[in-house]
């Protein structure tokens, strides 16, 4: 069966995988503008492996260290637990993509087996292998992208014995995938400890995003210098850290918009802005209408749903 939901996080920041069980890990959801809202999928991260495709239009797939724009034919590898996150562009209208969730284990079959040391470890500890586009300008990338499709197939179909097939196709799946990135192998890296580093200052954030937040606190939680976590934020998720914040408080407002009844003044509060006029300033500048605006909106969508 393939998923079909809005996009959740956990208190974590993890994703919530609905369908995705310790007996079978290993789910398919299919994703839209209309599950995503606004054209964003905010920064999160999951402790497994991530295989996306994208069925329409195009968007810019980011990561702690990078971001590649991806159109309508093109998957994108993200490892476990990286930060990740995902900006739709163009024709925001028609973005569609099917994200399969997959553990070690699914393909290892148990731990410090001869799977896991010798064709998924090498993976897990790269640094190179953050995130990794497959795109269909090479045989073998084509072959890549047939096994995602007719996995997503079989998600679809549930045939007798699917859960055996879906296993086989991924496991083929990532032989070429190894294959075809032994050159991303390695053990070492240059950028050791910035996903982590970047992952406290945005919990921290997270977690605190509705008290007066200044710079040097985002710094504090990194433990670094001002100059040093500014650098680090537009290098990891390509905006400043306070851009960040008011980025994360305009998305948790707009939930509050869409789930609750409070007066927007309130909500402004709530979510740790220094007045209502400069919050809809913010709000405008990110959603791309007012607060008010956004509100019938979501009010209008849901009486149609």
């Amino acid at each position: 069966m393939i998923i079909e939901a809005n996009f959740i996080k956990d208190d974590d920041r993890r994703e919530v995988m609905e369908g995705y069980t310790p007996d079978f890990p290993c789910a398919c959801k299919l994703t839209n503008v209309a599950t995503v809202r606004h054209q964003n999928v905010t920064w999160h991260w999951h402790p497994v492996f991530e295989l996306n495709y994208i069925m329409e239009g195009e968007a810019d797939y980011l990561f702690t260290g990078g971001s590649f724009h991806l159109k309508k034919g093109d998957a994108i590898f993200y490892n476990t637990d990286v930060l990740h996150s995902v900006k739709v562009t163009g024709g925001a209208a028609r973005w569609k993509q099917y994200t399969i969730f997959f553990d070690i284990n699914f393909l290892a079959g148990i731990y410090n087996s001869v799977w896991e040391m010798k064709y998924i470890a090498p993976v897990v500890r790269s640094k190179k292998m953050r995130a990794v586009p497959i795109t269909p300008d090479s045989r073998e990338n084509i072959r890549m992208i047939s096994e995602i499709l007719a996995v997503i197939d079989l998600f679809r179909e549930e045939s007798f014995g699917y859960e055996f097939e879906i296993r086989s196709r991924l496991s083929h799946f990532w032989c070429m995938f190894l294959q075809a990135n032994m050159d991303k192998i390695s053990t070492g890296g240059d950028d050791t400890g910035v996903s982590e580093n970047v992952r406290d200052m945005i919990e921290f954030i997270q977690e605190n995003f509705h008290d007066r937040i200044l710079l040097k606190d985002i710094a504090a939680a990194g433990m670094m210098s001002e100059r040093e976590c500014t650098r680090l934020f537009n290098r990891s998720v390509h905006m400043a850290p306070v851009q960040y914040l008011n980025h994360y408080r305009v998305h948790m407002a707009a939930r509050m918009l869409r789930q609750s009844d409070d007066p927007i003044a309130l909500i402004s509060e709530k979510c740790g802005f220094s007045s209502a006029a400069y919050f809809s300033k913010v709000f405008k500048e990110e959603m791309g209408e007012l607060p008010k605006d956004y509100r019938a909106a979501s009010i209008y969508l849901a009486e149609e749903e």
